[in-house]
């Protein structure tokens, strides 16, 4: 995946990191033993991204794959 044109150094760190997560929580439910756990509602796993500078907690939404600020 290219990253976006026209990001400045912040907003492109900003990016990878996001994406990242994505690729981190893809990977774990790849593993049968792990999806056999989220099957069966032993677990689940969520991504998520703190902006320390703001203060700001988002969340990975796996419905549309965006990360979403925590309220």
């Amino acid at each position: 995946k290219d990253l976006p044109s026209g990001l400045d150094e912040k907003n492109r760190m900003e990016y990878l990191e996001k994406e990242n997560i994505k690729l981190s929580v893809n990977n774990l439910i790849s593993y049968p033993f792990v999806k056999k756990l989220i099957d069966n509602k032993a677990i689940e796993i969520h991504g998520i991204w703190y902006d320390i500078s703001k203060g700001k907690l988002l969340y990975l939404n796996s419905k549309n794959n965006k990360f979403e600020e925590v309220i």
